[in-house]
């Protein structure tokens, strides 16, 4: 998938990781996660730590410059259309959040998936459709999906549909 840049993680041997230890530091210097195993089986996770740059306010203001503007109205409306104030479905829907997060390994939204996200919005709005509402938080989904190289499961397939080249999409 085009989407996914970084490719699948590089897997290492607990002997690899004791022997070639210069080697290894060499490869997250370069950015690359390793998952080390043990007999075969993964045991831990090598990932280089984010090193912080400074960007000047100027190399920010001409990133931006051409970014669409947010319209604060519209913004809140979305918001809205999403949000409760209705404690008994807060505590309902916090229900759920962690009952799922005890069945599943989380996926990050990252770098990678915010990259990733640009190019599913220009997808999107590249045929015409908005990114609007309960869209935008399936195509925050979406970006996740092809940033870790995995398919999107859904069942709006519709909302979807221009997102075939970058992730792929199963209905269910």
């Amino acid at each position: 998938m085009p989407c996914y840049g970084g490719g699948m993680a590089q897997t290492i041997t607990q002997r690899e990781l004791r022997n070639d230890s210069g080697e290894i530091m060499r490869r997250l210097d370069k950015g690359e996660t390793l998952i080390v195993t043990r007999n075969g089986t993964p045991v831990g996770e090598l990932t280089p730590l984010r090193r912080h740059r400074f960007v000047s306010a100027d190399a920010i203001v001409a990133m931006f410059r051409n970014a669409p503007a947010i319209d604060a109205e519209r913004f809140r409306t979305d918001l809205d259309a999403i949000a409760t104030q209705d404690p008994a479905e807060r505590a309902r829907r916090q229900d759920r959040l962690q009952r799922a997060e005890a069945a599943f390994d989380p996926l990050p939204f990252d770098s990678e998936a915010s990259r990733a996200y640009g190019r599913i919005y220009a997808a999107v709005v590249g045929v015409g459709r908005t990114a609007r509402g309960a869209r935008a938080v399936g195509l925050l989904i979406a970006a996740t999906a092809c940033s870790a190289g995995l398919p999107l499961y859904t069942r709006s397939p519709d909302d979807f549909q221009a997102l075939h080249d970058l992730v792929d999409v199963i209905t269910i």
